[in-house]
């Protein structure tokens, strides 16, 4: 780490050294570890990678624009905004939820490397798992850099980019004017890409609560998409296909959402039940209880 910058990045090569002797720690190549490294062996440089739980597929996440300060949500209507300035008669934070889903496609280099060339592989996982405190199962189903993933709103319709370049999940099925209604060409596929490490130090692909990301559409889709533009929020709170990838404004943080948060809106519903029943005992026809 260069010792002008007194803060570390993700994908930064360190090294780790002891105050007492003044050795670094280092790590050979049979695995073992020890503290009395020098700064010349190659086995003291660390990368500075993000770590905790992966992101399933199959599992219902939020994602956070860093450029709006605010999360990505289908409107019950099939619109796609940022933000709650545009919410009409409902609330934003109970519309936040997407289940993300890879189609089984991959674009990267390091989601198929060979084990040494990336730690992420399945066989890999399976052999670190015994030490792991996360179930093997959901690293199998772990999503990596370069995966062909789908997401689906609350309200059950896809996240798609139209020809024109703006993001609708369901509105045209929604809509209430046959018009509006008529069907239209669109992607629903999208590129997964972690942010803010280099390709060259991508070690391990795998996506991670709390992650940076961007999405952009896959190139297999309609003639005339610009293919090369990611997801990006606007300033006005809309989302659209036309971000560069230098662009501040295609950054999502992804994380998982719980169950409970996701039906917390319902919890008064469900409580309460769709019936209710009237019932007096036989011997007094003015008392009467309601369940």
């Amino acid at each position: 780490q260069d010792m002008d910058v007194p803060y570390c990045h993700l994908g930064d090569t360190i090294r780790i050294r002891s105050l007492d002797s003044g050795k670094c720690l280092r790590v050979q190549k049979d695995g073992s570890c020890d503290g009395a490294g020098e700064e010349k062996q190659y086995e003291t440089q660390f990368v500075v990678d993000l770590g905790g739980p992966p992101i399933a597929s199959g599992s219902i996440v939020t994602l956070h624009s860093e450029f709006a300060g605010a999360f990505l949500h289908g409107s019950p209507l099939g619109d796609v905004h940022v933000g709650g300035s545009k919410c009409r008669n409902y609330d934003e934070k109970d519309w936040r939820y997407w289940m993300i889903q890879k189609t089984g496609g991959s674009r990267s280099r390091a989601a198929s490397a060979m084990p040494s060339e990336c730690g992420s592989t399945v066989e890999n996982r399976e052999e670190r798992s015994d030490s792991s405190f996360i179930d093997p199962a959901l690293l199998k189903a772990a999503l990596h850099e370069g995966d062909i993933v789908t997401l689906r709103a609350l309200n059950q319709h896809p996240l798609e980019v139209e020809e024109s370049g703006s993001l609708v999940c369901g509105r045209h099925q929604l809509a209430p004017n046959p018009v509006e209604a008529q069907s239209t060409e669109c992607s629903e596929e999208f590129m997964i890409h972690r942010i803010g490490v280099s390709n060259a130090t991508k070690h391990n692909s795998t996506i991670r609560r709390g992650a940076q990301i961007s999405l952009k559409p896959v190139r297999d889709g309609v003639a005339g998409f610009r293919y090369d533009d990611y997801v990006s929020v606007t300033e006005d709170e809309e989302v659209e296909a036309a971000g560069l990838i230098t662009d501040r404004e295609i950054i999502f943080s992804i994380d998982n959402a719980f169950a409970q948060h996701v039906i917390h809106p319902l919890s008064g519903a469900l409580h309460r039940g769709d019936a209710e029943i009237l019932f007096s005992p036989l011997w007094n026809k003015s008392e009467i209880k309601r369940v």
